[in-house]
């Protein structure tokens, strides 16, 4: 479940070696000289699934020995788990504070929240009426073609049970009646 495998070799400030284990277990790195310095290998690893990430080791040592021998165990581990988060996630992280802020202060925008609904509401409302189609509102006399009182043109809303009726009317007017075969 792991490729791109990379052992590299650092001694003091500067890079030595870089060698692929993609398809071996077991390396030799050139030798070194022993004088003492500060060494160290890290093996590098990439997931071959994009919702896990291969851990990086690192090994250090002294170069005082002539040779010297490090196992390194690769870790695989989910990124999921890890709490990390994707593009799309924080794309999407302001809406979901918006949204338990919201939940949190439901008592304080709910008025404002339904007071805008009303508003949008009236004004689709206006807008489906002064283009002609049937909607709930009807027009009351008053000069202008316009969709709004400011021109002059009062506008009524029509009551719920008239709307039914209405509704009713079109739907039964509209439907295809069954003929019976004998």
């Amino acid at each position: 479940t792991i490729k791109n495998v990379k052992a590299k070799l650092f001694c003091g400030d500067s890079h030595l070696h870089t060698l692929k284990l993609d398809t071996v277990k077991f390396v030799i790195f050139p030798s070194i000289p022993a004088d003492g310095k500060s060494c160290w290998i890290t093996v590098d690893a990439n997931s071959i699934h994009v919702n896990q990430r291969v851990k990086g080791q690192r090994v250090e040592f002294l170069a005082d020995k002539p040779f010297q021998h490090f196992t390194v165990e690769l870790v695989v581990e989910s990124s999921l788990a890890q709490g990390e988060i994707g593009q799309a996630g924080w794309a999407t992280l302001p809406l979901v504070i918006l949204l338990v802020t919201s939940i949190l202060h439901w008592d304080k925008i709910s008025p404002h929240a339904a007071n805008l609904a009303a508003i949008v509401e009236q004004k689709l409302m206006l807008k489906r009426g002064a283009a002609g189609g049937k909607s709930g509102l009807q027009k009351r006399g008053g000069q202008g073609g316009g969709a709004g009182g400011d021109n002059g043109t009062d506008w009524t809303i029509i009551s719920n049970e008239d709307l039914d009726k209405t509704v009713r009317y079109v739907e039964a007017s509209t439907k295809k009646k069954k003929v019976k075969k004998i």
